[in-house]
């Protein structure tokens, strides 16, 4: 069976495939390493219900002459297009058929003209229609921008609407109506959503959380993020980093665990986390793993060189941590399918039983498991209804 993985709606976790390589390989060996890891990596990614952005990293060559523009699309679809149609599984692997949820734009550094720029965006708008993958792809138009930046967002972001009015950009901000005209998906920091202290340094100007709410019914779109705002980044700790949910080692099991939950209690279409191999690119993250003041900070994974693990193939080792991810999203797959058969208010009185704040949710490893239990029992005797082949609701 084929589908698009039911979790929470987009998933976007980064991944450096050039990382990758100097890991395994001890320094950039070849093309051809670089792809082949890669893919191993974004299918054990998948695995777990998460979606890669970077990989190669390696943008789509273009010729540009006699104001046309011609993408070459072939080393492109070769790399991601099979996770983008279904195919990037093996035929006997656990989840074959699964899609990746969310495509990320791969732009050049720089142009000879803002004319070549724009056309080398609308060819990509194009390829994706003409694939079926359009409702996927997104440009990550601007990384945390400062108030400072917002007129080059507003410029960059103008440039991309001109481009095709259908690229979607991506923002990791919270809403603000001095860049409205130019997001399509705002992403707030987990801390951005509500306030937690008015001493609150993260998010100075959280907005109230029906603004998103208009922005929806306008066709835009949610998504959120966790950094090392959860915890402290490189600075001393305190009461207001207690509480929020974690993909560090040192964090609790329900910490890493949680995200996906506040995801359904909050309505957010999608998740982003900046890297799955952050510390491949300073560090053996065998041994030292630590970054931005966390421990674990934007490595999820560990690789697997045969001279650490035995056997003869490198093969990408999932941190524990990521395994917790996963039952996050699937908890998150159980209350879509409750929803969809019982309705939303059903799912809702399960998600409330765990989250009451994004920043106060169970820490009981015990009652997750607990409330995980009673939610499948519960979808079990619903798919045994009539109702559940007929008009559910």
């Amino acid at each position: 069976m084929t589908f698009v993985t039911p979790s929470v709606g987009s998933i976007t976790f980064g991944l450096n495939g050039v990382a990758l390589v100097k890991q395994h390989r001890g320094r950039y060996t070849s093309d051809e390493d670089l792809y082949s890891l890669t893919r191993d990596y974004t299918r054990a990614a998948l695995l777990h219900r998460i979606s890669i952005n970077g990989g190669s990293m390696v943008p789509p060559k273009y010729v540009y002459a006699d104001g046309r523009m011609h993408v070459d699309w072939t080393a492109y679809d070769a790399e991601v297009g099979p996770f983008l149609n279904g195919s990037g599984l093996p035929d006997n692997w656990p989840l074959h058929g699964a899609k990746e949820t969310s495509a990320e734009l791969r732009t050049l550094s720089a142009f000879e003209s803002e004319e070549q720029q724009e056309l080398y965006w609308a060819e990509w708008i194009a390829h994706f229609q003409q694939k079926g993958w359009q409702d996927r792809l997104f440009l990550y138009l601007w990384d945390e921008p400062a108030a400072a930046d917002f007129g080059k967002v507003l410029e960059r972001g103008r440039a991309a609407l001109r481009a095709d009015p259908q690229i979607r950009n991506l923002v990791t901000v919270p809403f603000t109506s001095k860049l409205a005209e130019v997001v399509q998906i705002w992403v707030p920091l987990i801390n951005c959503l509500e306030r937690k202290s008015f001493a609150d340094k993260y998010c100075a100007d959280t907005p109230p959380l029906d603004v998103y709410s208009n922005e929806i019914r306008l066709g835009k779109k949610v998504w959120f993020y966790q950094s090392c705002a959860s915890h402290g980044c490189n600075e001393p700790g305190g009461d207001y980093f207690s509480g929020w949910p974690s993909y560090m080692i040192d964090a609790s099991g329900p910490a890493n665990r949680a995200m996906q939950w506040i995801a359904w209690k909050y309505g957010m279409d999608g998740e982003l986390y900046y890297s799955m191999d952050e510390a491949y690119q300073q560090n053996d993250p065998w041994s030292d793993n630590r970054l931005f003041g966390g421990n674990g900070d934007g490595t999820l994974f560990y690789p697997g060189r045969p001279s650490r693990i035995g056997g003869h193939t490198d093969i990408p080792i999932e941190s524990i941590r990521l395994k917790l991810i996963r039952e996050g999203m699937e908890d998150f797959e159980y209350l879509a399918l409750l929803a969809r058969l019982k309705g939303r208010d059903a799912a809702d009185r399960y998600a409330g039983r765990i989250v009451k704040k994004t920043y106060l949710w169970e820490a009981d490893p015990e009652t997750f498991l607990k409330v995980r239990q009673e939610l499948g029992e519960t979808l079990s005797r619903l798919a045994q209804s009539p109702l559940a082949h007929g008009d559910a609701q």
